[in-house]
């Protein structure tokens, strides 16, 4: 599947050109049980789908932790610095695409809500940072990706209409958020995004496995 008059194409990080997810709901899960908790089977799989100030808000909805996203995500932010340090896998196809969009002249963006300190960990340890044009964090840019005015930031930020934006993406808040305000958005499938990717259909053009899916069949190896 080609798309069509794609002027940007947005890439989140975790769990769509790296396949980090499980590494960080490893770290979620360690920070529940540090508090005194021992999850269900069935709140350890919720927590598996979940992310960023999703997960703050259901650890004080649901457990009554007295924490916040920030607190949340530096703790995870130190037990993932050594992960990218390692090196993490890509997903199957990410490079090929990126550096396939970079020959067709599209602007490759990355935009994560992984700080830009350890996001940079992460794309110099997969050896990603020259295939990209842009990289913008939440934490710089401001906002979050469950937010309309993140998107409308991006499109300031690289000149476009909503419309000429591509979002490659695994989270579903994300998706709904773009897609809402006239993004078209690639889902990313995941090993910690099973139980929504029916809703995931509902708002983007296709799910892949793999972002060979995306290249012209000339372009297949």
């Amino acid at each position: 599947m080609q798309i069509e008059g794609m002027k940007i194409a947005v890439f989140d990080m975790d769990g769509t050109l790296l396949d980090s997810m499980p590494s960080w709901r490893r770290m979620t899960y360690d920070y529940v049980l540090r508090q005194g908790i021992v999850p269900t089977a069935e709140e350890a799989a919720y927590l598996r789908t979940i992310s960023g100030m999703l997960v703050a808000d259901y650890l004080t909805e649901h457990y009554g932790v007295p924490t916040d996203y920030e607190t949340l995500s530096h703790d995870s932010c130190a037990g993932m610095e050594p992960v990218y340090l390692a090196g993490v896998p890509l997903k199957p196809g990410a490079r090929a695409y990126l550096e396939y969009l970079g020959t067709q002249g599209v602007c490759r963006a990355l935009a994560t809500a992984t700080p830009a300190r350890l996001a940079l960990l992460g794309l110099d340890g997969a050896d990603l940072v020259r295939d990209l044009d842009r990289i913008w964090t939440t934490d710089a840019l401001g906002g979050w990706k469950g937010e309309p005015e993140f998107f409308q930031k991006l499109c300031r930020l690289a000149g476009c209409e909503p419309g000429e934006m591509v979002l490659f993406e695994d989270s579903l808040y994300a998706i709904k958020t773009a897609a809402g305000m006239g993004v078209r958005c690639v889902g990313v499938r995941d090993s910690t995004n099973t139980r929504e990717r029916e809703e995931m259909v509902r708002h983007c053009l296709c799910l892949i496995d793999s972002f060979q899916e995306l290249m012209p069949p000339a372009e297949e190896k």
